[in-house]
């Protein structure tokens, strides 16, 4: 899988920041998350990387997951299923979750982005960042269930 370079730096400069080495499983897992396009899950992720490391394991993918999402390199995301999915967009952004499928989509909004934080937000504490999330039935699963009522 092929990563560009500006990529592959800010992985490295993530890495050597946080005096941790650069491994080749690491490299191959950041290069599935930034091929992926959506949020994929854990196991898409495991599944991609390992039909090109097939001796990769899936507590390996779990560990690098973690340690990326702990450097900011990436944000798990808990959808309408128990299943976690990862974001690359670290930008502040907002999503469009179905309550279908599960899959999430990533919009900004210039009526939304300027709102201040509410007050009673930020009197539990420091409000770092403010994403919307925007739950509904997606293009696709509308289509499918127009398609099986016909």
């Amino acid at each position: 899988m092929d990563t560009s370079g500006s990529e592959l730096s800010v992985l490295s400069a993530a890495l050597k920041g946080a005096g941790i080495r650069m491994t080749h499983q690491r490299i191959e897992v950041f290069s599935e998350l930034q091929a992926s396009h959506g949020h994929p899950s854990v196991t898409e992720i495991y599944e991609g990387v390992r039909k090109r490391l097939p001796s990769i394991s899936p507590d390996t993918v779990y560990r690098t997951l973690r340690l990326f999402s702990e450097l900011g390199l990436i944000i798990p995301h808990s959808s309408t299923s128990s299943v976690t999915r990862f974001d690359v967009n670290v930008h502040e952004h907002h999503h469009f979750v179905c309550t279908r499928c599960s899959r999430i989509f990533d919009f900004t909004s210039s009526s939304i982005d300027p709102l201040e934080v509410p007050r009673e937000a930020e009197s539990f504490g420091e409000v770092q960042g403010v994403q919307l999330e925007v739950r509904g039935i997606c293009r696709d699963c509308l289509r499918r269930e127009r398609t099986q009522e016909e």
